[in-house]
């Protein structure tokens, strides 16, 4: 097992915290069930397209719940109910730092925020990449540009950056 293991174990360290959480937490927005996942929709506002509170047209916010984000040590409650979002946001501490895992550059709730050179904007609808992050891709490809050699794996890796920005357009 190498490096290229660490990754992974770091994900699923933090996936096991948060699994492991108390069922209230869970309910609320930890679980598995309201996690935003590679390859899969976006869990929703609401438990259910059953539930009544559900429809656009008469939803409750009060009913709704959150929705988490983990990618390595980086951890995210999203939602549409202040309230909420901080008592999900204070269970996940909780559940992370209960197990003895570090956190760090911990944001309080808002309606705007970077995350993982992201920016995303809740008032007006928008998530789009980070202009630190667009300037360092850039520079990537002037590097690129003006280098006498660069490799496949060196082009390579820029069109992986590239490509992640262009998921935003």
């Amino acid at each position: 097992m190498g490096f290229s293991w660490s990754m992974y174990w770091c994900q699923r360290a933090h996936e096991e915290c948060l699994d492991a959480s108390a069922p209230d937490a869970q309910e609320a927005g930890l679980g598995p069930s309201r996690r935003l996942k590679e390859r899969a929709p976006f869990p929703g506002w609401y438990s259910s397209p059953r539930d009544p509170a559900w429809d656009y047209e008469t939803r409750d916010p009060t009913k709704s719940v959150c929705a988490n984000l983990i990618y390595a040590d980086n951890n995210a409650v999203f939602g549409i109910q202040q309230q909420k979002v901080d008592k999900c946001f204070q269970d996940l501490i909780t559940a992370v730092t209960d197990r003895h895992l570090l956190l760090h550059e911990i944001q309080k709730s808002s309606d705007r925020g970077d995350l993982l050179g992201v920016h995303i904007d809740g008032v007006a609808g928008l998530v789009r990449p980070t202009k630190t992050r667009l300037w360092r891709v850039r520079q990537a490809f002037q590097y690129l540009a003006c280098a006498p050699r660069v490799t496949g794996a060196e082009v390579l890796h820029r069109i992986g950056h590239a490509t992640y920005l262009l998921l935003f357009n």
